[in-house]
């Protein structure tokens, strides 16, 4: 059984959320919707035969939702990042070169393994102020303030997908509020909506990452469009 919509696809059983990313249609497992701290969510999901979200595939995610507000799973989402914080699978390092992002990134223990030497290595691209690696799964900016939200800050973060960032800020009465920073160890990428739900607030920072929030498993197979 199968609901279609423009930008939300529904199949169950059991209950998948497909959703278009990049030029793919990605399939988060709804059941194996997990609470608690990164990394403790990480191994659960990946207990499950899944893997968890990156920053960028979360943002297609709830960008679907915000575009079908009718669907039972959309309104369960968008009430989920109003009240929590959805935690992603995308690392973050500041340096005092700049500001280190990788997805999926290796773990040990309750730490996040990130090494700015072994980073910088693999970053053989460049687009304007961001670098990155062939796959894009690492990224760098050499900014050395961030503290408000723009357009490169986002792409830093969620790489194409900022603009669905973008979009999800309009949902809110202050847009988007980006807080990057606060501490040289690695930490996670997480958003939500946070202070009377008035606007959309993305971290990645140890200070700021930290505490208990919710991820969403994904299928490993890719769906193509």
């Amino acid at each position: 059984m199968e609901e279609r919509k423009e930008c939300l696809r529904v199949v169950h059983p059991p209950v998948q959320l497909r959703v278009i990313h990049g030029d793919k249609e990605i399939c988060f497992i709804y059941k194996s919707l997990t609470i608690g701290i990164y990394p403790a969510i990480r191994t659960r999901i990946e207990g499950a035969g899944l893997r968890m979200p990156t920053a960028s595939e979360t943002a297609s995610l709830v960008y679907s939702a915000f575009q079908n507000p009718k669907n039972k799973y959309s309104r369960e989402i968008v009430g989920l990042i109003k009240d929590s914080k959805f935690i992603t699978d995308t690392g973050f390092l500041e340096t005092k070169k700049g500001f280190y992002v990788k997805d999926h990134p290796q773990i040990k223990g309750r730490s996040i393994i990130m090494n700015e030497s072994e980073l910088e290595k693999e970053l053989v691209c460049s687009k304007g102020e961001l670098r990155f690696d062939q796959n894009r799964i690492i990224r760098f900016t050499s900014l050395h303030s961030i503290s408000h939200y723009s357009h490169q800050e986002l792409m830093l973060l969620f790489d194409r997908e900022s603009i669905k960032i973008e979009k999800i800020g309009e949902n809110f009465e202050k847009n988007t509020y980006l807080r990057i920073g606060g501490s040289i160890n690695p930490a996670n990428v997480c958003w939500g909506s946070f202070f009377g739900h008035k606007w959309l607030d993305v971290c990645a920072g140890d200070s700021l990452g930290q505490g208990s929030g919710f991820t969403i498993g994904i299928q490993e197979s890719e769906y193509n469009r």
